[in-house]
């Protein structure tokens, strides 16, 4: 909620909206460092390399971040384990 305030993280796990001049900062960029540390995990391997190698070419778009699950959406899948496309808004 601060306009001030800056996303400090590292680039291949930053979400396209902290990328861009003037990006809206939400808890949804912590989703999205989150999502990727668990593929990152399953994978064994670091997202997005292809953002270190290549600077010039254009990055695809990013999903909206407001169609994120939250923080609480994620823990109560988790608990239920339940997916989440069947949890509430």
């Amino acid at each position: 909620s601060d306009p001030e305030a800056e996303y400090i993280g590292t680039e291949p796990w930053r979400p396209k909206e902290t990328l861009e001049e003037g990006g809206q900062i939400t808890d949804k960029a912590d989703v999205f460092a989150y999502g990727l540390t668990l593929w990152e995990m399953m994978t064994l391997a670091m997202p997005h390399l292809e953002m270190l190698q290549d600077d010039d070419e254009e990055e695809e778009e990013d999903e909206d971040p407001k169609k994120r699950p939250s923080a609480a959406q994620i823990l109560q899948a988790l608990e239920s384990n339940a997916p989440l496309d069947k949890m509430p808004s």
